[in-house]
């Protein structure tokens, strides 16, 4: 981490340049997909993409609301998630189709077509709040401070395709990461997710 010189040479030159190496998360957990039923039909799956058991203490789901740009609401995650397996967080008053994969109840997922979404691990600042300065951001859904315009995603499954994780700052077009489904779409929650998007 942090600053090195680096020195290349180029048919016969040198060019000596600063090459900036970032923290990068020391885990694959990504959000693999997102429930905007009607109603109270709300859920969010997580699902562990590296090689190995992840513990979850210390990690953070939070919901930016509207037209906020930090959380709203936050569901600190405890336990283990072995590789491959997924996580669903559904909202207490979801249908029963969406309690039966639910692992966790909680109003976290009380999202409404224009909320975004933020998983991190807690590193420093204020419990609960994503510090951008301190906090590792390990996957979003949509551009965390940043108000979509609309309820954009609401009335939609949305299905991960593409399992990178996204960075929450760069310009988000959904399509590029999951697959859009009717809404009260859910034959595939609660199981991992498939690469290759429509």
């Amino acid at each position: 981490m942090g600053s090195q010189s680096v020195t290349v040479s180029t048919n016969g030159g040198m060019i000596t340049e600063m090459l900036v190496v970032s923290t990068l998360p020391s885990q694959c957990l990504i959000i693999s997909e997102v429930v905007e039923g009607s109603s109270f039909d709300k859920a969010v799956e997580i699902f562990n993409c590296g090689a190995g058991t992840l513990t979850l203490d210390g990690l953070t789901l939070c919901q930016v609301n509207g037209m906020n740009t930090n959380c709203s609401s936050d569901l600190a995650l405890t336990g283990s998630l072995a590789a491959g397996e997924t996580l669903v967080i559904c909202n207490a008053q979801s249908s029963a189709s969406i309690k039966m994969v639910c692992d966790i109840e909680d109003n976290v997922t009380s999202f409404n077509g224009d909320d975004r979404l933020i998983l991190f691990e807690e590193v420093g600042g204020a419990a609960g709040a994503y510090d951008e300065g301190t906090d590792t951001l390990l996957d979003a859904f949509g551009q965390y401070a940043t108000f979509p315009g609309g309820k954009i995603w609401e009335n939609t499954t949305y299905d991960r395709c593409n399992l990178t994780p996204y960075n929450g700052v760069d310009p988000f077009d959904v399509s590029t990461y999951f697959n859009a489904l009717p809404s009260g779409t859910i034959t595939g929650l609660g199981t991992a997710p498939v690469a290759g998007c429509n």
